[in-house]
């Protein structure tokens, strides 16, 4: 039996630019992450910031899994 649970929703969009992408990507190779990584990283963040929560979910799609 699955329980169930109620939980706020929020959209948040990040700014973005082809600088914030490129340094998204060499953060990511000093520091052994992918692009996708550091940028999701960011997102979480932002979302604290936005809600001063620190339990958060984030849902993205990948293709192919």
């Amino acid at each position: 039996d699955v329980g169930k649970f109620e939980a706020e929703s929020y959209n948040l969009s990040l700014p973005s630019s082809a600088n914030c992408f490129e340094l998204a990507r060499k953060y990511g190779l000093e520091h052994g992450a992918s692009q996708f990584q550091v940028l999701l990283a960011a997102y979480y963040w932002a979302l604290h910031v936005a809600t001063g929560k620190s339990d958060l979910v984030v849902s993205t799609s990948f293709h192919g899994r």
